[in-house]
C-alpha cells in the first residue's frame, strides 16, 4: 500500500482512465490507409515515426 493520505489513495484510478481517455483519442486519429501504405512500401521507419508523433503530440 502507499503511505499517502486517505483522500488521495483512489487517485491512481482517476489518473488510469484520464490515460485511458487521452490514448482513445489518439487510437480515434490513427490512419490506417497510410499504415497499410506504409507497410506496402515496406516503409517502417516512416510508419514508426508517425506513430510516435501521434502518441507525443497534444
Amino acid at each position: 500500500m502507499r503511505t499517502q493520505k486517505l483522500e488521495d489513495c483512489y487517485c491512481h484510478l482517476n489518473n488510469s482512465l484520464e490515460i485511458v481517455k487521452l490514448l482513445e483519442e489518439k487510437v480515434a486519429k490513427f490512419d490506417y490507409g497510410f499504415q497499410k501504405k506504409c507497410i506496402e512500401d515496406r516503409n517502417y521507419e516512416k510508419l514508426e515515426m508517425y506513430v510516435m508523433e501521434l502518441l507525443l503530440k497534444k
